[in-house]
């Protein structure tokens, strides 16, 4: 994928130097294009027309004559008219004469419709009111007589008349015609060329380089939004991996492999959070399997379970805390006397246990210094764990039960209120024992008070914690 991404980066590369010689090539095109409008509009004009001139001096009284002539002949070009305007300013004045044109050299010559030389002159009659044209064609006689390699050649035409004393020239109409120079000729026609035929392709071809300039850019802005995109996805998946988010990686895989799928080093890095994910599914089993082992109490299994997702990955969910309290609820049964002491013991510097029941169990041991340590324990813990004694004070097992009221007594005035509670409790087995110790916390009002409303089965514990109290216990029930 990398091969391809680089033979698309070289065609890009290739496919732009085309473009740049071909937008040069027509850049230069266009400039003699308008080099050639230019010199079209700042030329002469292709035609002088020649002041209007009376032939009162010349024996005419009231014609005047007028010549149009072409100012540039080019040899090779069809001939060309020059024309004569003659006028009458009265109907009187209108009669014919005749005009002749005289060529200084032999550049050019007169020709006839037919393109064979003819005579430069003509058979006028003024026009009355408006003049008359007279046209006379004129054409390059092909011989030597030109324009140099970079002057023009100019040759001189003097009109005469023609009258019964002979020619009489007007030098007031006399005119020249260029021959121009080789070289400017030739340039003339090729800007001519350019400006004139060529527009159409010069149109066809700025409109083709046009529309492929803005293909190539529009490809190559969205290869580079296309590389933007995939670097900052790149990134993200490099700082989800870092991070260790997974699941954030995946996505921003999948986000790449939809645009490119064979980016950079993303393959081997999908592999690598492919194997994450696998880890993580495996953690989240074994967690599972744990958590189950440790509802059903079976510590020795959970701990296991935990000791191995530990290894793993020390700060997965709570396994630390789950792991520790395996361990040590699994070595409260163990057959070592330390290992149980120190379980419990250890357990109340923990104190914010999950459960409970091990450490309960832990009061009615065999042994006075696992049963001590137990009842150590839940004292550093405090009142935190006043519902678990409260509930082990109905424990059929006498040691537990002892020393759970114990405990409780020790928290003092702090559990005052919630051993009120307490005494409302539903089970006898826990009214009486609670009311002996609020009858050691001096709650001996409170107690008579329950006197009121207490049921017959829990009357009993009552009366025998005030009896206990003895003559003390008078004074509140009188």
């Amino acid at each position: 994928m990398n091969r391809q991404r680089l033979r698309v980066v070289k065609a890009l590369g290739e496919a732009g130097v085309i473009l740049s010689i071909l937008s040069g090539g027509l850049l230069i095109l266009w400039m003699l294009a308008a080099v050639s409008w230019m010199v079209g509009w700042a030329e002469a004009p292709a035609r002088l027309a020649g002041p209007t001139v009376a032939m009162d001096d010349y024996g005419l009284p009231g014609v005047s004559l007028r010549v149009l002539h072409p100012t540039t002949l080019d040899p090779g070009s069809p001939a060309d008219v020059v024309t004569i305007l003659a006028r009458a300013n009265t109907p009187e004045a209108a009669q014919p004469l005749a005009v002749t044109l005289v060529l200084q050299d032999d550049a050019l010559t007169f020709v006839g419709p037919d393109g064979l030389p003819a005579a430069g002159r003509v058979q006028a009659e003024p026009g009355y009111p408006d003049a008359l044209p007279y046209p006379v064609r004129l054409a390059h006689s092909g011989t030597q007589l030109r324009g140099g390699l970079l002057l023009a050649h100019r040759v001189g035409v003097m009109p005469a008349l023609l009258g019964p004393e002979g020619v009489v020239e007007v030098p007031e109409l006399a005119f020249s015609v260029a021959i121009p120079g080789r070289v400017p000729a030739a340039v003339r026609g090729l800007l001519d060329g350019i400006g004139g035929t060529l527009i159409p392709y010069l149109v066809v071809g700025t409109v083709l380089v046009a529309v492929a300039w803005a293909a190539g850019r529009y490809v190559v802005e969205r290869r580079q939004r296309t590389e933007a995109e995939l670097l900052a996805a790149y990134h993200r998946l490099q700082e989800h991996i870092k991070l260790q988010r997974w699941t954030d990686a995946r996505q921003a895989i999948e986000s790449i492999r939809s645009i490119e799928p064979g980016y950079r080093d993303v393959p081997t890095l999908d592999t690598r959070v492919r194997e994450e994910e696998a880890a993580i599914w495996r953690r989240e089993h074994l967690f599972h399997q744990g958590v189950e082992a440790y509802r059903e109490r079976n510590w020795r299994a959970a701990a296991h379970i935990f000791s191995v997702i530990e290894r793993e990955d020390p700060y997965y969910r709570d396994v630390r805390f789950l792991h520790r309290t395996a361990m040590l609820y699994a070595d409260l049964r163990s057959r070592d006397r330390s290992r149980r002491v120190a379980a419990a013991r250890q357990l109340g510097e923990v104190g914010d246990l999950v459960e409970w029941a091990p450490l309960v169990e832990a009061l009615g041991d065999l042994s006075e210094q696992v049963a001590d340590a137990a009842e150590q324990a839940f004292q550093r813990v405090g009142p935190e764990a006043f519902d678990v004694l409260l509930d082990a004070l109905r424990s059929p097992i006498e040691a537990v039960s002892t020393r759970s009221l114990r405990i409780l007594k020790g928290y003092g005035q702090a559990v005052r209120e919630r051993l009120l509670a307490a005494l409302r409790s539903s089970d006898p087995a826990i009214t009486a024992p609670v009311a002996r110790l609020l009858a050691d916390l001096g709650a001996r009002r409170e107690l008579a008070e329950a006197l009121l409303w207490a049921t017959d089965p829990h009357l009993e514990g009552i009366v025998a914690a005030l009896v206990n109290e003895g003559v003390v216990a008078s004074a509140v029930l009188i």
